[in-house]
Parts: structure tokens; C-alpha cells; sequence
């Protein structure tokens, strides 16, 4: 699909289906996809209307997909978010491809991502622990550098404006709300639980 960001202007995504919303969201997955070297995967609704995260990488039954909520694609409010989930969830899907390559013995920062995949803390558990766990971190901060990059395209567009603010507000937040949980040691006792995790698998 060709002029994929294009798509992302108000009046023109008003004027498109929820299937073609759907189409474009897919679009810039392949696109982000051949970026990171990586297989594009399919983009779908998540099929519970009640279901609460905006998206998510699966790998469940050995398929692997992106779902998104449907907001996602029924309000044009959302676009954004979409846009930032798909960069995000495409993040962890890379992530993945490359913890269950060989690496090594320098590829600390994958290495990392393998312990915290085998000890990976949902956010129903601890929000804190969640936001502040590797490959949280860094799929929010490459979600935001990649939406940072378009800003001169967007700026000024009251749902951009939004979505920027709370990603960037996520991110400054993140290191103060684990410090409140679990004091000013918050990375050493959020690895541990990463660790104690990993080990019972």
C-alpha cells in the first residue's frame, strides 16, 4: 500500500471502511516488518469486544499474530494509538525472532530479552515491574522514537497531540512509579522477579 502514512490524515480515514482501516494498519506492519528484517505478520481484531489492552504479540498455538482492539479501528480518536501499537507489538515480534536465534556471547541486550521473555510480569501483576521490564522499555521507547520521527506530518492533529502526550508521559512516568512500589532499589527487586520467574519455567 502505497502513502501508508498519508492514510493516517483525519479527513482520509474518515473516509475509509473499518476493513480498510484494518488493511492499513496491516500495511504499515509489513512495512516496519522489512525494516527489522523480520516476516510481517497478520494484524486482526481481537475477537472479545470487553478485551482491555490496546494490542498484543502472540505466539499462541504456534501462530503468531498482532491483535488490536477494536477502538483501535472503529473511533478515528484512536488512529494513533493503532499506529503506536503496531510499531510496538512489531517490536516484541522482533524481539522474539531474535531470542530464538543462537547469540552471542556479546549480545547482552538479547540476552536480556531471553531472561525477561522466560520471567515476563503482565501488567495485571505489577504495573511498575511491567513498564520498567526490558523488553517493555524498549519496545515503548522504539514505538516512540518511530511516532517522533513523524510529528512535523501529524502536529497539530488534536488526536496526535493526544497520543504523543501519554506515550511520552508513560515513558518519564515509568521510573517514579516504580520507585513508589518498590523503593529506590526498584531495578535490582524487578530483575529478581524477572529471575525467579524465569527459573520456574
Amino acid at each position: 500500500m502505497l502513502f501508508i502514512f498519508g492514510k493516517f490524515k483525519h479527513r482520509k480515514w474518515l473516509r475509509l471502511s473499518t476493513q480498510k482501516r484494518l488493511e492499513v494498519y496491516n500495511a504499515l506492519e509489513k512495512k516496519f516488518a522489512k525494516k527489522q528484517n523480520r516476516e510481517p505478520l497478520p494484524v486482526v481484531i481481537h475477537p472479545d469486544d470487553n478485551w482491555k489492552p490496546l494490542g498484543m504479540f502472540t505466539t499462541a498455538g504456534g501462530k503468531k499474530l498482532i491483535y488490536l482492539r477494536d477502538d483501535l479501528i472503529t473511533d478515528p480518536k484512536m488512529r494513533f494509538h493503532g499506529m503506536e501499537t503496531i510499531f510496538h507489538e512489531g517490536r516484541h515480534a522482533y524481539q522474539y525472532e531474535t531470542i530464538n536465534k543462537k547469540l552471542p556471547w556479546y549480545a547482552f541486550r538479547a540476552k536480556r530479552w531471553r531472561k525477561n521473555w522466560q520471567g515476563y510480569i503482565p501488567s495485571a501483576e505489577s504495573s511498575a515491574a511491567y513498564n520498567n521490564q526490558s523488553v517493555e522499555q524498549d519496545a515503548q521507547k522504539y514505538a516512540y522514537k518511530q511516532m517522533s520521527k513523524l510529528d512535523r506530518k501529524y502536529r497539530g492533529d488534536d488526536a496526535w497531540e493526544t497520543t504523543m502526550h501519554t506515550n511520552a508521559y508513560r515513558l518519564e512516568a515509568a521510573d517514579d512509579m516504580a520507585r513508589k512500589e518498590f523503593g529506590p532499589f526498584y531495578k535490582l527487586k524487578i530483575n529478581r522477579m524477572i529471575n525467579k520467574k524465569a527459573k520456574r519455567k
